[in-house]
């Protein structure tokens, strides 16, 4: 049987051992992809200023929409943007325009992140002061705050201890006692020294 939760209940023995389990999906929506729109937290969704990015964007939200799933999990941002391209600068215009949910941090299309797959390691470690390694640090920092926000808010009953956060996937439980919304706010902070 082809199971959608088969992912979630696989990374719930791992719960105990991670605070955060992070999930990179391909672009297409498969089988593996719906089993991390489960099993995941916030999904985050890169989206570049082109009309092709901004209408796949638009169909994974029409798709969340479709089978009932929690379209408040997606939480995007735009990626690749060159500033001096005036299409880019009009696209982002649009959708914020349109008071689209999306982050304010914009990755920049950058060399050293390119580089990234050559060095096959984090460009922290051999570009950390670049401005695209800052943009990635402003990024992570927006993202955890939004999240203590949707704690404070109690827009989520979060039942998981631990956080797992796909990259264009990711949403699911916490309880909403004190102790437990307490417990995850210190793994936020403690989070944030991971791109320092």
């Amino acid at each position: 049987k082809k199971s959608k939760k088969r992912l979630k209940d696989m990374l719930s023995s791992y719960q105990a051992d991670y605070d955060f389990i992070f999930l990179d999906c391909p672009p297409n929506i498969t089988l593996v992809s719906e089993n991390v729109f489960r099993a995941a937290q916030i999904i985050l969704v890169p989206v570049i200023p082109t009309s092709l990015s901004v209408l796949t964007h638009e169909k994974l939200t029409a798709f969340f929409k479709k089978y009932k799933y929690q379209t408040d999990k997606l939480i995007s941002f735009f990626s690749m943007v060159e500033k001096r391209k005036k299409m880019h600068q009009d696209i982002m215009a649009e959708i914020l325009q349109n008071k689209e949910p999306y982050l304010k941090t914009i990755i920049p299309y950058a060399a050293d992140i390119e580089k990234m797959g050559l060095h096959r390691k984090p460009i922290f470690l051999y570009r950390g002061s670049s401005p695209a390694a800052e943009a990635y640090r402003s990024l992570w920092k927006e993202l955890t705050k939004y999240r203590k926000q949707q704690l404070y808010a109690g827009k989520h009953q979060f039942t998981s201890e631990a956080q797992e956060v796909g990259i264009q996937p990711t949403h699911q439980g916490f309880g909403d006692s004190a102790e437990r919304i307490t417990a995850e706010n210190q793994k936020i902070e403690h989070s944030r020294d991971y791109c320092l």
